[in-house]
């Protein structure tokens, strides 16, 4: 079990757009919704600099907030990152040795500088240190003081007794000036050095002699008791730092960059200067997951034998040829073999893929076909969204687990080119991710929040002046921002309206209303009312219900449909027959009522709860 912090709440200070989010709690997995320029990248990249993975410093000319940079860029001591760790049982355990049977902290908060150079720390409740204390040093040195001024040893004459008390002075002074300036605990490294040199004083030449021995001897002790508990290694800093090396990495993922399976491996070994980086580090990637490097794959597929035909060594070369070609194809079968296991277990979109790695002497390509559609195909021939998934699986998964499995994952607007369905099934792969690491990512799509988790949501919005804010606890006023969340919400409701096994669909509010009025009625005077599972839904008239219907029978629900039994409702029940209902006649139960009314809308209700068995199932 890794010794490891999870992550409780962050806060960004004094970077691009931010000026103070304030405490941002997080959990597992957490959301930053908002519109694009809101602040949410700037949140995600900020944070991933307490402790990067990409070695990425701070720039306070390119991120210190541009409208203070002329008046306070100067000072560098400004504060960006602030983050709450808890700590594990396992963290612990990493600790109780420095603790020596001190209660741990059961939080530690670190913080990040422009300056870069060092991180500071908070821990609550902080281990309680032995304490060297200035004033009672000083409290010591009065009584000395006074002491010496009568200071009067019997074996010494006035003369001499008169220099012993000049000379006593001189040390309290010298004693005095050491300790000027020191902090109010000496328990430290500058605290031990100013003891030192305080007891180098008192050892001095000259000046513990055996007249004055009496009266040094309780200052010496009073130093040297001091110096031995300043000596001490102080828990506190070693506890931050064992707690620092624990701090999980942060991996930022911003650019998820889809390239061509076409790899021509000699222009790549070479540096093509025309690659962008992030399709460099695509295809690093890819080949990481291969199991072989571009230069790996090259060498094996070289073909030299031919040039032998006719010399002793010739069969002798065309073997070790075929053994490194047949290395190559076993690397790159199970390789693909791999991506077409995982793959399969979160691009959920109803088909089965399989992927081929193929290398052909100096060219790579990767080759995919699924279940419904036979013919093989490159990957850069298949459908945006699928590329996007593709190589965002590849990178994302490769990279996270290359040596950073416990690592804080932070996405930036991942998803962008997805399906809606996809999008739903990226927000379950991540579900799935934040059991093992923490995630956070930011998103201004709806099909990216999940409506069922609006407690993961933190909604990012700019202010009046243009300044990120961010929303913890109440949904913002910007009707833009929380649009991503109303959406999500309607979804969610929808789905639970989906899952209604007795739905009835009315053409219009005035139904609803009448239905709804007699329902309560008909149970107080002890008749059948609707079964609690029946959902009444109004619709827009005969036309728009039928789209209304489509939305049930997409979801394997079959409603009833309550129509007037004018000439358009007649026609629109034949039509529902004959189209969306066609093959369930007899399940359709397609009432009508004879015109529009209570009293006729009272015969329609009463066939409905009359009836509870024919509701479809």
């Amino acid at each position: 079990m890794e010794a490891r912090l999870r992550l409780k709440a962050f806060r960004i200070e004094n970077y691009r757009s931010i000026e103070d989010s304030g405490w941002i709690p997080v959990g597992e997995l957490a959301a930053l919704v908002g519109v694009n320029e809101a602040g949410k990248s700037a949140l995600l990249r900020a944070l991933s600099k307490l402790k990067p993975s990409d070695k990425e410093e701070f720039d306070s000319q390119h991120e210190f907030p541009r409208h203070r940079f002329a008046a306070e860029y100067e000072r560098q001591d400004w504060r960006v990152v602030s983050a709450e760790f808890e700590l594990t049982d396992a963290a612990r355990a990493a600790i109780a040795p420095i603790l020596d049977g001190e209660k741990a902290p059961s939080t530690a908060t670190f913080y990040r500088y422009y300056k870069n150079e060092d991180w500071t720390c908070d821990l609550s409740p902080a281990p309680e240190e032995e304490p060297v204390s200035r004033k009672e040093i000083e409290t010591t040195l009065r009584k000395f003081e006074r002491e010496a001024n009568r200071f009067t040893p019997d074996n010494l004459e006035e003369a001499a007794a008169a220099a012993a008390r000049t000379k006593m002075g001189e040390v309290h002074q010298t004693l005095r000036q050491k300790l000027e300036g020191a902090a109010d605990d000496l328990h430290s490294a500058d605290g031990k050095a100013i003891l030192a040199q305080m007891l180098a004083v008192v050892r001095g030449q000259g000046v513990m002699t055996a007249a004055t021995k009496t009266l040094l001897e309780p200052l010496l002790s009073a130093l040297e008791a001091a110096l031995e508990i300043a000596s001490k290694p102080l828990i506190g800093p070693r506890v931050e730092q064992a707690l620092w090396d624990l701090v999980p990495l942060f991996i930022y993922f911003e650019d998820y960059s889809v390239v061509t399976s076409a790899i021509y491996l000699p222009s790549f070994l070479e540096g093509d200067p025309n690659l962008p980086g992030s399709e460099k580090r695509t295809i690093n990637t890819l080949f990481r997951h291969v199991g072989l490097s571009a230069q790996d794959i090259l060498e094996l597929g070289k073909e030299t034998a031919e040039r032998q035909r006719g010399s002793p060594t010739f069969e002798g070369t065309v073997k070790a040829e075929e053994e490194k070609k047949h290395l190559r194809s076993v690397k790159l079968s199970s390789a693909g073999q791999e991506m077409t296991a995982k793959f399969g277990d979160w691009f959920k979109q109803q088909r089965k893929y399989r992927f081929r790695y193929h290398a052909d002497g100096n060219h790579f390509r990767i080759w995919v076909h699924d279940d419904k559609r036979s013919d093989e195909i490159e990957v850069e021939a298949r459908s945006g969204g699928f590329r996007w998934f593709f190589w965002f699986y590849l990178v994302f998964l490769v990279e996270s687990e290359d040596g950073h499995k416990d690592a804080i994952l932070l996405l930036d607007e991942p998803g962008l080119h997805l399906h809606p369905t996809a999008q739903k099934d990226l927000v379950g792969f991540l579900e799935g991710l934040a059991k093992r690491n923490q995630l956070i990512y930011s998103t201004h799509l709806p099909f990216l929040v999940n409506g069922e988790h609006l407690d993961r949501v933190r909604a990012v919005t700019l202010d009046a002046v243009g300044v990120t804010q961010v929303s913890t606890d109440t949904w913002p006023k910007d009707k833009d921002a929380v649009f991503p969340l109303q959406a999500a919400l309607g979804y969610s409701i929808m789905q639970t309206i989906f899952l209604g096994r007795k739905s009835v669909l009315l053409e219009g509010m005035t139904d609803y209303w009448l239905f709804q009025a007699l329902n309560p009625l008909v149970g107080t005077s002890g008749r059948a009312a609707l079964p609690n599972d029946v959902l009444l839904v109004p619709g827009e008239g005969t036309k728009k219900l039928g789209y209304l219907a489509s939305l049930f029978l997409s979801q394997g629900e079959r409603p009833v449909i309550v129509l007037d039994a004018d000439t358009a409702g007649r026609t629109r029940a034949k039509e529902f027959l004959m189209e969306q209902y066609l093959g369930h006649r007899k399940r359709s139960c397609s009432w009508t009522r004879s015109s529009s009314g209570a009293t006729r809308s009272w015969r329609t209700y009463s066939r409905l709860t009359s009836t509870p068995s024919r509701f479809p199932r």
